[in-house]
């Protein structure tokens, strides 16, 4: 196109296709959403760290009171502060925020709580426990 000979004609074409751009949506399908961060965000390795360490936590074959125990316990607190500290920077990160705050089931008093993490793990690609 020869912008020179027509320059009304461009500014449409411009607009109809800055129009089209602004109409444009995203989505996120489960289990897509992770693959959409190919860079670690820091709350999601940290969220990783705190689920690795409550799992070693909760072994059966580990002592109570145990130096083992107790160091498991700083890690998992620590993620738990630290998570709760962290100020979201992506979206990302406040579904990270949810899981967190779920702590393995805990926001299941009513249904809204319930569709909220539900989402946080659909958005997250992390599966549900």
């Amino acid at each position: 196109m020869n912008v020179s000979s027509n320059p009304e004609q461009f500014k449409a074409s411009r607009r109809a296709v800055m129009a089209g751009l602004a109409s444009v949506s995203v989505t996120v399908t489960a289990g897509s959403a992770a693959s959409a961060y190919p860079v670690t965000s820091p709350l999601r390795a940290l969220y990783h760290e705190w689920q690795q360490a409550k799992a070693h936590l909760s072994r059966a074959d580990l002592t109570e009171g145990s130096p083992e125990e107790d160091a498991l316990f700083d890690i998992v607190t620590g993620c738990s502060d630290r998570a709760a500290a962290y100020e979201p920077e992506t979206i990302e990160d406040l579904w990270f925020k949810i899981l967190f705050a779920d702590d393995d089931g805990d926001m299941s008093v009513n249904i809204d709580q319930e569709a909220l993490v539900v989402m946080a793990h659909k958005m997250t690609g992390v599966p549900a426990g």
